[in-house]
C-alpha cells in the first residue's frame, strides 16, 4: 500500500489521531497473527470475535492501530487512530486510495468462477503491465477493501472480487471503488437461500454494473441469459465471451490439449474455456495486451 503517516490515515478514514501523528505504515492489517512492523492493525468486530481484544497483541510489531475504543495501556512509540466504526473505516481508506492512485480496476463477480477468473486475467495482465490482484477469495465487504487498502503505490492494474450475500453488499463494494471494467461470470442458484429466486440473485449482480465507471467496461458470458438479461439497459462499453453464442472472444477448439489437462470431463473443459475466454476478452479489450 501507499506509505502513510497515522494523520493520513486518520483523514482518509474520517478518524482522529490519539497518538503519535506522524508514525509511518505501509499495510494494513486486520489478523494480529499477520502484522508486520510497517503495519496498521484495524480491531474490526465480528461476529465471533473482537479485534480490539487482540490490539496489544498486535502492537507488538505493528506500528500503530486503528481502533474504536482507545486500549488501556499502548508503547509512547505506536500510532493510534480512533474512528466510530472500524469496518466502515477499512472501506473509507479503499474508497481514498482508490481516489488518491489512478491504477484502472477490474472487479470481477458471478455465482461461480471468480477466484479462477481474477487468477487468469491478472496473470495475463501482468505480463504487460504492474498489477495487483486480492488474495485467496477475499471478496466480501471485508476482504474486499482491505485487498484494495495493500495496494502498492506503482500498480497500474488491480484485479479484485466482489461477491455477496445479500442485496446492497455488491453496491457498496462497487460504489466505493466504481471500477473501470466489471466481469461476470456467470449468475446461478448460490445462496438462493437469501434471495428466494435466481431473478433476485440477478438483480444484485446488477449492482456492480450500475456502479460502474462512467466510461467503464462490461465483459458479459453471453451463454448465460440471467448475465445477458441485466446488461440490457446498460449503455456503455460491452464485451462478450461464450462458447454455444456468438461473442467476440470464444474459444477455437475444444481439442486433446483440455482432455489432457483436465482429464474427460466436458463441465470442467468447458468451464475452464470460458475462464480463458473471459480472460482474454477482458485483458485484450480493455488493456491492449499483445497478441501471441
Amino acid at each position: 500500500m501507499p506509505t502513510l503517516t497515522m494523520r493520513e490515515l486518520a483523514e482518509m478514514t474520517h478518524g482522529e489521531v490519539v497518538q503519535n501523528p506522524d508514525v509511518i505504515i505501509s499495510s494494513v492489517v486486520i489478523d494480529s497473527r499477520e502484522v508486520k512492523p510497517d503495519s496498521a492493525f484495524f480491531a474490526i468486530k465480528g461476529e465471533r470475535l473482537d479485534g480490539h481484544q487482540f490490539v496489544p497483541q498486535a502492537l507488538e510489531t505493528a506500528r500503530g492501530a486503528v481502533v474504536a475504543r482507545i486500549p488501556e495501556f499502548v508503547a509512547r512509540d505506536k500510532g493510534i487512530v480512533r474512528v466510530a466504526d472500524t469496518t466502515k473505516a477499512l472501506q473509507e481508506l479503499a474508497r481514498s486510495i482508490r481516489n488518491r492512485y489512478k491504477f484502472l480496476l477490474i472487479a470481477i463477480t458471478g455465482s461461480a468462477g471468480k477466484t479462477t477468473t481474477k487468477e487468469m486475467i491478472a496473470t495475463l495482465v501482468a505480463t504487460e503491465r504492474r498489477t495487483w490482484k486480492s488474495w485467496g477469495n477475499f471478496n466480501n465487504l471485508i476482504g474486499c477493501p482491505l485487498c484494495i487498502d495493500n495496494t502498492p503505490d506503482d500498480a497500474e492494474v488491480v484485479v479484485s472480487e466482489m461477491g455477496m450475500n445479500h442485496k446492497g453488499e455488491i453496491a457498496l463494494l462497487a460504489g466505493l471503488t466504481h471500477p473501470d471494467v466489471g466481469v461476470y461470470t456467470n449468475i446461478g442458484p448460490v445462496h438462493i437461500e437469501f434471495f428466494g429466486t435466481i431473478e433476485k440473485i440477478a438483480e444484485a449482480k446488477k449492482e456492480l454494473l450500475d456502479n460502474l465507471a462512467p466510461s467503464g467496461t462490461v465483459v458479459l458470458n453471453v451463454d448465460n441469459e440471467y448475465v445477458m438479461n441485466i446488461s440490457r439497459g446498460f449503455t456503455g462499453r460491452k464485451v462478450t465471451y461464450g462458447i454455444d453464442h456468438t461473442a467476440d472472444f470464444r474459444p477455437v477448439s475444444t481439442g486433446t490439449i483440455w482432455r489432457t489437462c483436465w482429464r474427460p470431463s466436458p463441465l470442467r473443459a468447458r468451464s475452464a474455456f470460458r475462464g480463458t475466454a473471459s480472460s482474454a476478452a477482458c485483458a485484450k479489450s480493455n488493456l491492449r495486451i499483445t497478441e501471441e
